[in-house]
């Protein structure tokens, strides 16, 4: 399964898919968001050789402009996790990974 993240803005959605996990290798591609969004998509997934059932989408919960991607994703038959917009979480788990040491000297400020 490959994992694809997509920033979603009002004009633009930008992905960035995954494709090496064990070398950190990602392919990125810019989209309009329009009512063509979701084919665009497809026919880049098919390209990369991956259908709706090898992707896992997460994307933010961006106001309104996230929610007909997702709707229409998801009917397409993709995986998709909405990522909640509090960045305190991805601080709780940035701070779990940090070496003690490092932790500690970012309590002294």
């Amino acid at each position: 399964m490959f994992p694809v993240g997509i920033d979603v803005s009002k004009n633009t959605l930008d992905l960035c898919m995954l494709y090496d996990g064990i070398k950190g290798r990602i392919k990125t591609r810019n989209i309009q968001n329009n009512r063509h969004s979701v084919e665009n998509i497809l026919r880049w997934l098919r390209l990369q050789h991956c259908g709706p059932e090898d992707v896992h989408v997460v994307m933010e919960a961006t106001g309104v402009y996230h929610e007909r991607l997702a709707t229409e994703l998801h009917d397409a038959g993709f995986r998709v996790s909405l990522a909640g917009n509090d960045s305190n979480l991805l601080i709780v788990f940035y701070v779990q990974i940090m070496p003690d040491d490092f932790v500690m000297q970012l309590h002294r400020f």
